[in-house]
């Protein structure tokens, strides 16, 4: 995505962060530990995370 420019605004700059969890807990448990990986990756910017729990 880092590659993607936008002619008409060339100063704009796309990146994707991901977040995802995955064990054998509750789906609640789940969504709250991907959501807490998504920030962690937002925080490094155009990476992934996962959390096993």
């Amino acid at each position: 995505m880092s590659e993607i420019k936008i002619e008409s605004n060339p100063e704009v700059r796309i990146t994707m962060s991901f977040g995802g969890a995955f064990g054998t807990e509750l789906v609640n448990n789940l969504i709250g530990t991907a959501d807490k990986a998504l920030y962690e990756s937002k925080r490094k910017r155009d990476t992934y995370t996962v959390i096993e729990i």
